[in-house]
């Protein structure tokens, strides 16, 4: 769960997704971490 999903090999991946599949607020927990850190990485937020 703290890995960035694009830091993830195949066996973590497929662990991943049945933790989210089962686990709706874990899903949403965790799409938020990586929707912040896309935020957080966009250098220039307001144009």
């Amino acid at each position: 769960m703290l890995r960035r999903r694009h830091n993830l090999d195949a066996s973590q991946e497929f662990l991943l997704s049945g933790w989210t599949e089962n686990y709706p607020v874990l899903h949403d927990l965790y799409h938020a971490k990586e929707r912040f850190y896309t935020l957080w990485g966009t250098s220039d937020i307001l144009g």
